[in-house]
């Protein structure tokens, strides 16, 4: 895994290697810390977000002791020390699985989750420095989940951690993206008709579940990597992290290195949208994170079967004094057109997130109109490419942006 600081330099450095034994320190008796410690120096680069010790850990029952591990390293060390949490509707809750088709029961345990992790531990009651969660499949490709499409429970993910972590206990929050396909998935919360085992693996499928596999995955394409990357930043992310690093983890292909240290296709395709993150990153680093937007939950407009819309957001449907409407001039846009609102308590100054959310192979660049509640004195778009603000002309209640492309965003800044 690569890690890509919004603060840093736009160059990525590796952590650590997955069967390294300082990601599993906790199995390790206090004899080794300082042995284990003693291998992170020097690792840290200026886009290295910090030191993983765990890698989803199954149940909130054992959050207090990782707990202990994280404060103890945070303690002592310049870097970050960090645990990557699972993602929404995934998981154990002490032994017994959350039900991801409960979204009430599976919302109100991953809370419980992410809130054990976040609260204050120990007698100075110490916060940890970030949170950090994957979630993978990131694409449910198959047909019956409506195509090429997020994951059903992707949006809540980034919605539960922008609340528990950020906006009720001030813990920032790193999204891990998939940047490699994987090439032998499993898929929980089978469609009907395809619940028949698969071949096994290392990419196992989650216990207890009826299992499927997939007989492809179809790759990540540019658009699916600027989608999870903008909707991770747009949800309140101050860092984006990118898996897998090499093609040899698991069933994942792809990556940014092969194993002889060589770049692979994807490697310049990441150095660019890291260098656009940065740019972003001078505005979004001092933000709060308020709420998003979204037009559809439903990524197949018109679907009967409603196969692949997202779940756990519901509340995002309803605008409010901030945003009263959220449109699309372009012929079936609007369905795609997703907001979202973050502050910048030092100034006042409010910034608009409108991103495409269309990452399909139909996909197609869509033009994005925000209607404000309150009138801005000036509004300005924050420039990918070079990080300058750009005046947009005579300030109105309504925003409007150029084409948008499939899995792409625009940030813009509102003075009052």
């Amino acid at each position: 895994m690569i890690a890509v600081s919004l603060g840093g330099s736009g160059r990525a450095s590796p952590t650590f290697r997955e069967d390294a034994a300082s990601w599993e320190p906790l199995d390790r008796p206090a004899a080794d810390w300082p042995a284990i410690t003693s291998t992170l120096d020097g690792l840290a680069g200026p886009s290295l977000l910090g030191v993983q010790l765990q890698d989803e850990p199954r149940s909130p029952d054992s959050i207090d002791t990782i707990r202990v591990a994280v404060d103890r390293i945070q303690s002592t060390r310049s870097e970050l020390a960090f645990v990557n949490l699972l993602a929404a509707g995934l998981g154990r809750r002490g032994a017994t699985l959350w039900n991801p088709s409960d979204i009430a029961d599976w919302q109100a345990a991953y809370r419980n989750y992410v809130g054990r992790y976040v609260a204050p531990h120990g007698a100075n009651a110490i916060r940890p420095p970030v949170v950090s969660v994957d979630a993978y499949p990131f694409i449910f490709p198959h047909p019956a989940w409506g195509g090429d499409r997020p994951n059903v429970a992707f949006f809540a993910t980034l919605k539960l951690l922008r609340d528990v972590a950020t906006r009720e206990n001030g813990v920032p929050f790193c999204y891990v993206m998939q940047i490699g396909r994987d090439a032998a998935p499993f898929y929980p919360a089978n469609p009907a008709g395809l619940e028949t085992a698969g071949a096994g693996g290392h990419c196992g499928p989650i216990p207890d579940q009826d299992r499927v596999q997939v007989l492809y995955a179809l790759p990540l394409t540019e658009r699916k990597l600027r989608f999870q990357a903008f909707a991770g930043l747009a949800y309140g992310a101050k860092a984006i992290a990118y898996f897998p690093l090499t093609p040899a983890f698991d069933e994942f292909e792809g990556g940014l290195l092969y194993g002889s240290g060589k770049r692979t296709p994807a490697y310049d395709l990441i150095r660019r949208l890291t260098a656009e993150i940065h740019h972003l990153g001078r505005w979004l680093l001092p933000l709060t994170p308020d709420r998003a937007y979204h037009v559809s939950l439903d990524p197949v407009p018109g679907s009967p079967s409603h196969r692949g819309a997202q779940v756990g957001i519901d509340g995002e449907l309803v605008f409010d004094g901030f945003l009263t409407a959220l449109g699309s001039q372009t012929p079936g846009g609007a369905d795609w057109a997703m907001a979202s609102r973050l502050r910048d308590p030092a100034t006042g100054y409010d910034y608009l997130f409108l991103m495409n959310k269309n990452t399909g192979a139909d996909a197609f660049p869509i033009r994005i109109t925000a209607t404000l509640g309150r009138t801005p004195s000036a509004v300005f778009h924050v420039s990918k490419a070079t990080g300058d603000l750009e005046p947009m002309g005579t300030a109105s209640a309504r925003v409007e942006s150029g084409l948008i492309a499939p899995g792409d965003a625009e940030l813009y800044q509102l003075r009052y």
